[in-house]
């Protein structure tokens, strides 16, 4: 069985680690696995792949893979793997969402401070060097405390379960939106009291 990681990005925290191949191929000896160092040789390399790592597989890469069998994206979402080709295929595309839940609540939850605090604006008026008390109380939209605020979430997967239960441990109501709303209903309803 051969193994292709295609994981290249610009940011080295997206990145497969050099040591990742090194120890599949010490755990699995029995399995080949290629690490590219970049997406240049994927519709080669996938030709004779059972199992590819990778952010994306472009329609025309995946013409040439006739062994594949599963694609795992470490992404949160997979909609670019959601090609007509792909979607009609016997593979199973698998994702690594659950991890991202917290970290990306936890970011959605900083910005939500920085806008409610107009934290953009002191660090403007602090290069400056100017006591800007008054014209950040004047700005529109007014700094505001979150509790009580209602966001509003357009999606309840990991990242929209892991926000809510912050949002509402800060007295901030939630109102989501599903795509599918009858599925996970009562989940929801259990256990965020949440109305969708």
């Amino acid at each position: 069985m051969k193994l292709l990681i295609a994981l290249h990005h610009n940011f080295v925290l997206w990145n497969a680690p050099d040591w990742l191949a090194e120890r599949l191929r010490a755990d699995f000896p029995e399995y080949q696995i290629q690490h590219l160092p970049s997406y240049e040789c994927v519709a080669e390399a996938i030709v004779d792949a059972e199992v590819a790592i990778a952010w994306s597989i472009r329609p025309e890469q995946f013409s040439n893979a006739k062994k594949l069998k599963w694609v795992h994206s470490p992404a949160a979402a997979v909609h670019q793997l959601m090609f007509p080709e792909m979607v009609a295929s016997d593979v199973i595309v698998t994702n690594a969402r659950e991890i991202h839940g917290p970290v990306v609540a936890e970011h959605a939850l900083a910005l939500l401070f920085a806008l409610a605090k107009r934290l953009p604006s002191s660090m403007r008026i602090q290069q400056l060097k100017k006591w800007g008390q008054q014209a950040i109380w004047e700005e529109k939209p007014t700094t505001r405390e979150v509790a009580g605020a209602t966001v509003c979430l357009i999606g309840m997967g990991s990242i929209g379960r892991e926000l809510t239960i912050r949002a509402k441990a800060l007295g901030m109501r939630v109102m989501a939106i599903r795509e599918h709303p009858e599925k996970g209903r009562d989940r929801a309803d259990a256990v965020f009291g949440l109305s969708i």
